[in-house]
């Protein structure tokens, strides 16, 4: 396999999963007790309240996402090249004033 295609496979897995992530957050905001609760009426959740699982939101989600983020950011500057024919990447040719040819 090229290094082209594991990059961007790469690229595709980490936004995949960067979109699953988001989801999960988005469900547990919508069936948390508070003003904002959408979902989940009968067993709302409160498990997220309490210490342990306090971290999650807090702490684990937040570096989970900016991974995401970071690698996704890192393997597109690092292998999305410009074409090699373009014109924004033409080299400009500066002539010296100094020069009397």
């Amino acid at each position: 396999m090229s290094g082209k295609i594991r990059w961007k496979m790469l690229v595709v897995w980490n936004l995949v999963c960067f979109g699953l992530l988001s989801n999960m957050v988005l469900k547990s905001v919508l069936a948390a007790p508070f003003f904002s609760q959408e979902i989940a009426f009968g067993q709302p959740n409160t498990a997220m309240l309490h210490f342990p699982f306090v971290l999650l939101p807090g702490v684990i989600i937040p570096i989970l996402l900016c991974a995401h983020l970071a690698v996704i950011r890192h393997l597109v500057k690092e292998y999305w090249h410009e074409p090699k024919h373009s014109p924004y990447t033409a080299k400009r040719v500066v002539k010296n004033e100094n020069c009397t040819s």
